[in-house]
């Protein structure tokens, strides 16, 4: 068995990396595993996903992908925030009580500016890991240290980019050419979808209107809106050396 440990942060294509490690580690699991919290975390994968026991072992490898932090945002208010999940507070669900993941687009981007109109962030926001910056998350709760990542990675929408990074980091881990290559097309290939689950998932980006850019951009219509979130997640974006994206200008 690999040396290796992953820091599964939230909203950061946790999914996958799931599948893919565990694929790594010669287990047998699959996206009901996934979905179950049960045996999420039970024996055959916690050792992907806990570097306490073995930051100090040289021969141990650390590696984390990490997401767009303006990008992550919207994604857990959609996956948290709107019913039938109750992860925001009914306190702060004024003017937009009813809106769930099945309500019109528009009334979704309403939800997300009412919400963010609200001081940032909430009680129950704090107590979600959907919603904890990826720095803290990395460093309180994965326990993993700077100094001892052998690759960070960055989630993007180009397909060509995300399968050469992970092509990157399982070699960066150990792994064979050909076997990264292969792990990699199997569970982030350059055409079409790993699964029907990852398919689903994309279908956000058609149904409000096309492009990546296009959907966070009407989000974050409102400089206001851009601004407010900016101070919640401006440390990610320090701390990984990430750049704004283009969708911002």
């Amino acid at each position: 068995r690999k040396r290796v440990a992953f820091c599964p942060i939230p909203k950061a294509g946790l999914s996958q990396w799931y599948l893919l490690l565990n694929r790594v580690g010669h287990l047998n699991v699959s996206y009901s595993d996934f979905l179950d919290g049960a045996s999420r975390f039970d024996s055959r994968v916690s050792g992907w996903f806990a570097s306490h026991d073995y930051w100090r072992d040289p021969r141990w490898k650390f590696a984390v992908f990490v997401r767009d932090p303006l990008e992550r945002f919207v994604s857990a208010f959609l996956d948290k925030c709107l019913k039938p999940s109750s992860h925001c507070g009914d306190d702060l669900r004024l003017g937009w009580r009813n809106v769930s993941s099945s309500s019109p687009w528009r009334e979704k981007l309403r939800a997300f500016r009412v919400f963010v109109s609200l001081p940032i962030s909430t009680a129950k926001m704090l107590q979600n890991d959907h919603w904890i910056p990826q720095s803290v998350y990395l460093l309180h709760g994965c326990q993993f240290t700077w100094q001892r990542l052998d690759f960070v990675g960055l989630m993007t929408s180009d397909k060509w980019q995300m399968n050469l990074q992970v092509r990157a980091m399982l070699q960066k881990l150990g792994l064979s050419l050909d076997l990264a290559c292969q792990l990699a097309d199997q569970y982030f290939p350059i055409q079409g979808f790993a699964s029907k689950y990852m398919e689903r998932h994309a279908n956000i980006h058609r149904n409000l209107g096309g492009s990546k850019g296009n959907i966070f951009r009407a989000f974050y219509g409102g400089k206001e809106t851009l601004q407010r979130v900016m101070r919640y997640v401006r440390q990610d974006y320090i701390a990984f050396g990430l750049h704004l994206p283009a969708w911002t200008r």
